[in-house]
């Protein structure tokens, strides 16, 4: 039973590499967990305005859109697949530019998601906890409920 975790392990590890995200062994004897692309290679899209503003590193502009409504998307190409179990979208000095209800899902190939989180945003600052580590390249964040503002995001990170 433990070589066969041993093997899981060890392929576990090899297909992460193979997929962009093997992990750091060079970081002083300890394991770092796979690594996440760096802030500035991202590509931001969707129907959310200003998408590129969600993702340029500087809390003070942020991503708007003109009214509050549903299914308006952020949608973030990390360039390659990275292993992260929680989204955090930061609404900058819009703290009441958050929405009722928000849906994260995640796909390798930006074409075929999965739901991975559904429910509510947060005023200021929204941690959203995802079931577990999540391998992906794209993530889809759109508005299931808006709220009484416009859905503002100045910065979006992964943990």
């Amino acid at each position: 039973m433990a070589a066969m975790k041993k093997l899981c392990l060890l392929a576990c590890f090899a297909s992460a590499a193979l997929l962009g995200c093997a992990p750091d062994f060079n970081t002083g004897g300890s394991y770092a967990g796979p690594r996440i692309t760096p802030h500035n290679t991202w590509i931001a899209g969707g129907s959310l305005p200003g998408a590129a503003l969600a993702i340029d590193g500087d809390a003070g502009t942020a991503a708007t859109n003109d009214s509050p409504r549903a299914n308006v998307e952020l949608v973030i190409d990390l360039r390659e697949p990275c292993e992260f179990e929680s989204v955090t979208i930061d609404h900058g000095h819009n703290e009441m530019g958050f929405a009722r209800k928000l849906a994260v899902a995640t796909s390798m190939d930006g074409s075929t998601y999965l739901e991975r989180y559904v429910g509510p945003d947060t005023r200021k600052v929204a941690i959203l906890s995802l079931p577990g580590p999540v391998l992906a390249r794209f993530i889809r964040i759109r508005v299931v409920n808006p709220g009484l503002q416009p859905w503002s995001v100045a910065e979006v990170s992964l943990r």
